[in-house]
């Protein structure tokens, strides 16, 4: 059935989880020209896009999604991904915030949400708006907070809400963090890095060291590790 726009979107899928993009960028062009009232094929493209750093189409593909279903939570966050790379942060959080009217408890919209926050608190930080930096990561640990009390064992979010623990100070919370990543995934570099950090920071070198040298054993082609084991 060479006119099924399902199947399309399914071989579009494989590809793209092969990370074949050209191939599965093909295919969602078909899914979109065989079903052009359906939101799925203009999102799953506009997410190919991205991953081809194609980012303005991707964003006319988000936009049109949104346009055909205005309660596509899926296609609102590719929106707000979009404009936080341009760092529109506050058309960003509306977006998140239009998507989780729908859907309140999306765990990957959440995650985005105080994704976006962090690195609006980065940006703060690094130009030196302290307050507006306290502020979004504090969101961000909310956030973070939120997406754990529905994915408690989830390790990519207890590692970035150790980051932002880290990042106001809560040196006991990043760690308490950082170690309940380790027990889950405990060949994780960046886990041992977080924990190295803090364990630098406290002045326990020795600790520290200790897992420096795991993160040069993990990822020996990053010169992370070998730089603070240094």
């Amino acid at each position: 059935a060479p006119a099924d726009p399902d199947a399309h979107n399914l071989r579009g899928l494989l590809y793209e989880q092969q990370a074949d993009y050209e191939q599965a960028l093909d295919h969602y062009q078909r899914v979109v020209e065989l079903a052009p009232d359906s939101p799925v094929g203009f999102l799953n493209r506009a997410d190919t896009l991205m991953a081809l750093g194609r980012v303005d189409d991707a964003l006319t593909d988000y936009q049109t999604a949104v346009e055909i279903a205005p309660t596509y939570g899926e296609a609102r966050a590719g929106i707000a991904r979009v404009l936080a790379t341009r760092g529109q942060y506050e058309d960003a959080l509306d977006q998140i915030t239009q998507a989780l009217h729908t859907d309140p408890d999306n765990p990957s919209i959440l995650a985005l949400q105080a994704d976006i926050e962090v690195t609006r608190a980065d940006d703060a930080r690094l130009s030196g708006d302290e307050d507006t930096a306290i502020a979004a990561y504090q969101a961000a640990q909310t956030g973070y907070d939120h997406v754990l009390a529905l994915l408690p064992d989830n390790p990519a979010v207890l590692f970035s809400r150790g980051q932002v623990r880290n990042s106001l100070g809560d040196l006991e919370g990043a760690g308490h963090d950082s170690d309940q990543v380790l027990a889950l995934a405990p060949a994780d570099p960046d886990a041992h890095n977080l924990r190295g950090l803090l364990y630098e920071q406290q002045a326990d070198y020795e600790q520290a060291l200790d897992h420096y040298q795991r993160v040069v054993e993990l990822a020996p082609d990053s010169p992370v590790g070998f730089l603070n084991r240094a």
